[in-house]
């Protein structure tokens, strides 16, 4: 019986030793880069952009990658399992606020919501003169079709994405 609790007690500890940030097989999101004093600014523009996976390996943020009407996007699976999908936020105006408030929003094909976004995020001034932010990486359970809404500075942008796979 002790041999038994012996074993027992080996494999729950060797359980719990998988079950933590980073151990399950993929990349772990980061938290989001939000700030604590948003501000409405000035925005001219406001255009959706794809996160890149390599940037949760290498801590970095890749130049800025806009994403069109009808594009395709790889999910993620992050280090818990959970499917996954970054955006990022670019915008231009002559005061483009540093603590941007935001709202990111992702729906199925009959406007259900399936994820959400509503921390300011920090921008970051771009050499275009143009402001970005950090990749938001968003789990959820992604249909195959989705659509993307983001609102910034008085501007909505949305777009009609699908899953590459």
């Amino acid at each position: 019986m002790a041999r038994f609790a012996l074993v027992t007690a080996a494999f729950a500890l060797l359980g719990l030793a998988g079950c933590g940030p980073g151990t399950g097989g993929g990349p772990v999101p980061p938290p989001m880069d939000t700030c604590t004093a948003p501000v409405q600014g000035s925005v001219d523009t406001l255009v959706i952009g794809a996160g890149n996976p390599a940037d949760l390996s290498s801590g970095t943020a890749s130049p800025f990658a806009p994403l069109h009407d009808g594009d395709g996007m790889t999910p993620v699976r992050g280090g818990q399992g959970a499917t996954m999908l970054g955006f990022v936020l670019a915008a231009t105006g002559s005061s483009v606020p540093s603590c941007l408030e935001q709202q990111t929003l992702i729906t199925d094909g009959s406007g259900g919501t399936v994820t959400q976004s509503l921390v300011p995020l920090t921008t970051y001034a771009q050499p275009d003169g143009s402001h970005a932010t950090h990749a938001m990486w968003m789990p959820a359970s992604y249909p195959q079709t989705f659509v993307v809404s983001a609102t910034a500075g008085g501007q909505t942008v949305s777009l009609h994405l699908h899953l590459a796979q």
